[in-house]
Formats: structure tokens, C-alpha cells, sequence
């Protein structure tokens, strides 16, 4: 899967200028004609993410960038993940910036995988799934991480799902009537999900026409046990289940009658793969 470089120029960009507003002060001792040699090398095992980002934030700064790795790969404490060359005070310019997107977006590639290989082994159909619980200017980025590990990204934003949760629910008066009028302006081009804090909320949601219901902290028992039965009532119906499910305690959850498992953590908790380069 490629990101396109005419999406991306225009965030990194605005992040180098964040980073380096108008001077390097320490670029005063470097000398702008030396040429140099870098390798980022991994000092941890992972999985690798965001190649094609740390890739272009080196090429706008017309840095020479090679690698024998694609997005997706594992790789252990050593491996070479990517080298440089070009002007050393243009590499110092572009290393943070590189490292702090590709060390973020391997961590959440890492995680993603983990929980997609942890629910593999239970042989079940049930697939792992990011949330909305990302950071303002990475989503689209997290969400490809997610991908490269093996996950769903769920929905991008608010425009390509409607998803009724809590707050939505105590703002309406009708249910039904909140369905129909929204299937009648969307059409069926953009599926409805209706969160449930309960079984009997969750058949109220299934009988009005939702077409994903999300259980929301049932625990694992009770979700599976809803599941099991909503599937029965509702046989094309799409089950979620989400709320407080991590690394931990996501094989508790595994079960034929459950899609999807939502997890924010995939996203807002992963831990930064280590990666750091070096001038050779």
C-alpha cells in the first residue's frame, strides 16, 4: 500500500518547519559541504512502519535514502533499517523528525500485530481494530500503521460510518426514527452502528436497523454470551465489541460470534519501537 507523496509533503513540511522555524544554531559548527554517511539500526524487536515517511522526510531535504526493508517486515535489535547520505547538517535536520514518525508508526505496527498473531492462535474469524482515539495530524498515519500490522483501521472520521454511541443516544427520543431518517438521507452507502451497554439495547438497536452493534465494556463473558446470541436473532448482523481490551486480556474475547474487537490502545498506548541512526 503506498502513501502518496503529494498527501504527505505538505504535513512533513509543516512539521520541519515546526522543528527548525529559521536556523540550526548547532549547524554553525558543521560544515555544509561535508558529505556523510548515516544507518538507523533498530535496538529493539518489531515490527517496521512509516519506511515511505522517514523515506520522504530525507528527500525533501535532498538526502540520498536506501533501504532493503518494506513496511510490515519484522526485525530484531541490529537490524539496518535504512541509510543515508548527502550533507551532514541536512541529515541532522531531517534524523528527528524521521526517527520520532518512524519509531511511532513501528510501535503501533508492533502492537497491531501482536494482537492480530494473539487471536490467530485461538482459530478464530475475529479481526483486531483501531478506534478514533488518535492524535490530531497522525490519524491517517496511525491508521496506516495499524494496517501494516495486520489490523482494520475502523473509520478514518465522524463522515464515513454513522456511529450512535452513549451520548447520541441520550439525545434522542426515538431510535427508530433516528435509523430510518438517517438510512433515508445517507442511503446504504454508509453503514449504521449503534453502541450498546446491554443486551436489551443491543436487540432495541439490531430491530431498528443497525447494521453493526457495538458492545461496549461487557466484559468478556457477557460479550461473548450477547454475541452468541444476537448472531442468532440477527444472523447478518455485524458484532464489535469494545471497551478496556488490551494486549492482556484480548484472548479472553476471541469468539467465532464476534467481527471486530476494538482497541484504542492500539493507537494512544503503543510503545515506540527503538530506533536510532548513526553517522558511520
Amino acid at each position: 500500500m503506498d502513501l502518496l507523496p503529494e498527501w504527505l509533503d505538505q504535513s512533513l513540511l509543516s512539521w520541519l518547519r515546526e522543528d527548525i522555524p529559521y536556523l540550526d544554531p548547532a549547524g554553525i559548527v558543521i560544515d555544509s559541504s561535508h558529505h556523510m554517511t548515516a544507518v538507523a539500526r533498530a535496538k529493539a524487536s518489531g515490527i517496521i512502519a512509516g519506511l515511505p515517511v522517514a523515506e520522504r522526510v530525507y528527500k525533501l531535504l535532498g538526502i540520498h535514502f536506501s533501504t532493503d526493508l518494506e513496511d510490515g517486515d519484522p526485525v530484531t535489535k541490529g537490524t539496518e533499517i535504512y541509510c543515508v547520505q548527502g550533507k551532514a547538517s541536512k541529515i541532522l535536520r531531517a534524523e528527528r523528525l524521521s526517527l520520532n514518525l518512524l519509531t511511532h508508526l513501528s510501535g503501533i505496527a508492533t502492537i497491531t500485530r501482536r494482537a492480530t498473531e494473539i487471536l490467530e492462535k485461538q482459530g478464530v474469524r475475529t479481526r483486531v481494530a483501531a478506534t478514533r482515539k488518535t492524535l490530531p495530524g497522525l490519524r491517517n498515519l496511525q491508521k496506516y500503521a495499524v494496517i501494516i500490522g495486520g489490523g482494520y483501521p475502523h473509520r478514518f472520521g465522524l463522515s464515513e460510518v454513522v456511529m450512535l454511541k452513549d451520548n447520541h443516544l441520550r439525545l434522542l427520543k426515538n431510535l427508530q426514527q433516528a435509523i430510518n431518517q438517517i438510512k433515508s438521507r445517507m442511503g446504504p452507502f454508509v453503514p449504521v452502528e449503534v453502541e450498546a451497554s446491554n443486551l436489551e439495547d443491543a436487540r432495541i438497536a439490531a430491530n431498528a436497523g443497525a447494521d453493526i452493534i457495538m458492545l461496549d465494556n461487557f466484559g468478556s463473558a457477557l460479550a461473548k454470551n450477547a454475541a452468541m446470541v444476537l448472531k442468532e436473532e440477527f444472523p447478518s448482523l455485524t458484532i464489535e465489541v469494545s471497551g478496556n481490551i488490551t494486549l492482556e486480556n484480548l484472548q479472553e474475547y476471541a469468539h467465532n460470534s464476534i467481527d471486530y474487537i476494538s482497541m484504542g490502545s492500539l493507537t494512544h498506548s503503543a510503545k515506540s519501537l527503538d530506533i536510532s541512526c548513526k553517522f558511520e
